[in-house]
């Protein structure tokens, strides 16, 4: 299989574009985690939040789901939201990042950028803050708590 692409948006990987296509000729080649994208995706784009995190929940809860990773694709769910400015609708769904993995700097770090984008500044200083407890080398979280203790809360 070969994907060509003309340019590339943030999130766009040409290698899940091309498992995705050749899991439509061989079901066996999917990812555990396409399924559960679709629908979390076809939920949010109805604005149906709760129902996304249903199919989350649903998903980690069956024991074909429950040890796969979900957090890198959660994570990006969560900033396609973000470049949708759907920032609380982001910080929702990152937030289920957060509980399944609550020693992943990276998920702290990733729900402070929606808190901060949705203009929870005290809250993202707290994301962040944890993130750099967790991984004291983050030096992004680093920045950013520094940048948004120069915004006044509102």
């Amino acid at each position: 299989m070969i994907v060509l692409a003309n340019g590339a948006a943030a999130r766009f990987d040409p290698d899940r574009l091309a498992a995705r296509v050749a899991a439509v000729y061989d079901p066996h080649l999917a990812e555990p985690t396409d399924d559960l994208l679709d629908t979390m995706r076809a939920r949010l784009l109805e604005e149906d939040l709760d129902g996304a995190r249903d199919a989350y929940a649903s998903f980690a809860d069956d024991p074909r789901g429950s040890g796969v990773s979900t957090e890198e694709t959660i994570n990006d769910l969560g900033y396609d939201l973000l470049e949708r400015e759907r920032p609380e609708d982001a910080a929702a769904i990152l937030r289920l990042n957060v509980a399944r993995y609550p020693e992943s700097a990276n998920a702290h770090d990733s729900l402070g950028e929606a808190l901060a984008a949705g203009g929870q500044r005290d809250a993202a200083i707290a994301r962040y803050r944890e993130s750099l407890r967790l991984d004291p080398s983050n030096e992004n979280a680093a920045k950013m708590i520094e940048k948004l203790q120069g915004i006044p809360s509102r």
